[in-house]
Protein backbone atom coordinates (compact mmCIF):
# COMPACT_ATOMS: atom_id res chain seq x y z
CA UNK A 1 0.00 0.00 0.00
CA UNK A 2 2.98 2.18 0.79
CA UNK A 3 4.89 1.08 -2.24
CA UNK A 4 5.34 4.62 -4.02
CA UNK A 5 5.34 6.66 -0.81
CA UNK A 6 8.44 4.30 -0.07
CA UNK A 7 10.06 5.41 -3.01
CA UNK A 8 10.19 8.68 -2.80
CA UNK A 9 13.30 10.51 -1.09
CA UNK A 10 12.90 11.19 2.72
CA UNK A 11 12.60 14.69 2.64
CA UNK A 12 9.43 14.30 0.15
CA UNK A 13 7.97 11.57 2.68
CA UNK A 14 8.35 13.71 5.76
CA UNK A 15 6.45 16.94 3.53
CA UNK A 16 3.92 14.69 2.26
CA UNK A 17 3.24 13.43 6.40
CA UNK A 18 2.96 16.41 7.33
CA UNK A 19 0.22 17.86 4.53
CA UNK A 20 -1.83 14.52 5.45
CA UNK A 21 -1.64 15.43 9.35
CA UNK A 22 -2.35 19.14 8.91
CA UNK A 23 -5.22 18.11 6.21
CA UNK A 24 -6.78 15.24 8.45
CA UNK A 25 -5.99 17.15 11.78
CA UNK A 26 -9.31 19.15 13.36
CA UNK A 27 -6.64 21.22 14.06
CA UNK A 28 -5.78 21.64 10.46
CA UNK A 29 -7.02 23.62 7.82
CA UNK A 30 -10.08 21.26 8.10
CA UNK A 31 -12.60 20.54 4.66
CA UNK A 32 -13.01 23.77 3.46
CA UNK A 33 -9.38 24.69 2.84
CA UNK A 34 -7.42 20.77 3.09
CA UNK A 35 -3.57 21.14 2.92
CA UNK A 36 -0.52 22.56 4.29
CA UNK A 37 1.64 25.14 3.94
CA UNK A 38 5.27 24.73 3.45
CA UNK A 39 7.83 26.43 3.89
CA UNK A 40 10.90 25.89 1.92
CA UNK A 41 14.20 27.32 1.58
CA UNK A 42 17.58 26.25 -0.11
CA UNK A 43 19.63 26.73 2.70
CA UNK A 44 18.26 24.44 5.09
CA UNK A 45 16.99 26.83 7.28
CA UNK A 46 12.77 26.40 6.83
CA UNK A 47 11.65 22.67 7.32
CA UNK A 48 10.92 21.32 3.34
CA UNK A 49 13.97 21.89 0.83
CA UNK A 50 13.10 23.78 -2.74
CA UNK A 51 13.85 20.90 -4.52
CA UNK A 52 11.51 18.55 -2.11
CA UNK A 53 8.64 20.87 -3.57
CA UNK A 54 9.32 20.35 -6.58
CA UNK A 55 9.15 16.42 -6.50
CA UNK A 56 6.02 16.48 -5.09
CA UNK A 57 4.68 19.01 -6.93
CA UNK A 58 5.04 16.16 -10.06
CA UNK A 59 3.08 13.60 -8.23
CA UNK A 60 -0.14 12.95 -9.52
CA UNK A 61 -1.91 13.53 -6.73
CA UNK A 62 -0.60 15.98 -4.92
CA UNK A 63 -2.40 19.34 -5.34
CA UNK A 64 -0.18 22.10 -5.80
CA UNK A 65 -1.95 25.60 -5.07
CA UNK A 66 -0.56 27.87 -7.88
CA UNK A 67 -2.12 30.96 -6.56
CA UNK A 68 -1.27 30.28 -2.93
CA UNK A 69 2.28 29.43 -3.63
CA UNK A 70 6.25 30.56 -4.46
CA UNK A 71 7.48 28.14 -7.59
CA UNK A 72 11.01 27.50 -6.70
CA UNK A 73 13.26 28.49 -9.08
CA UNK A 74 15.95 26.44 -9.27
CA UNK A 75 18.55 28.83 -10.70
CA UNK A 76 18.78 31.22 -8.58
CA UNK A 77 21.14 30.87 -5.52
CA UNK A 78 18.78 31.19 -2.90
CA UNK A 79 15.43 30.18 -2.84
CA UNK A 80 12.66 30.26 -0.51
CA UNK A 81 8.96 30.58 -0.12
CA UNK A 82 5.62 28.96 0.65
CA UNK A 83 3.90 26.71 -0.93
CA UNK A 84 0.54 25.26 -0.14
CA UNK A 85 -0.03 21.54 -0.98
CA UNK A 86 -2.96 18.83 0.02
CA UNK A 87 -3.12 15.25 -1.11
CA UNK A 88 -6.33 14.24 -3.42
CA UNK A 89 -8.60 12.43 -1.08
CA UNK A 90 -8.37 8.83 -2.38
CA UNK A 91 -4.68 9.25 -2.54
CA UNK A 92 -4.19 9.53 1.51
CA UNK A 93 -3.74 5.53 2.14
CA UNK A 94 -0.78 6.07 0.76
CA UNK A 95 1.28 7.92 3.33
CA UNK A 96 1.38 6.65 6.52
CA UNK A 97 0.42 8.42 9.89
CA UNK A 98 3.05 10.53 11.57
CA UNK A 99 4.41 8.17 14.89
CA UNK A 100 3.48 4.87 12.66
CA UNK A 101 6.30 2.24 12.21
CA UNK A 102 7.19 3.87 8.78
CA UNK A 103 7.95 7.08 10.55
CA UNK A 104 11.32 5.59 11.66
CA UNK A 105 12.68 5.15 8.10
CA UNK A 106 16.48 5.81 7.65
Amino acid sequence: MYQEFLLLPKGVQDLLLYVKESQTSDEGFGEGNPGHYCEFDSEGMKPHLPEDIMIAKKIPWVIFDEEESDIPNPYKEHVYGVAFISIKEDALTKIPEIGSELDNRE
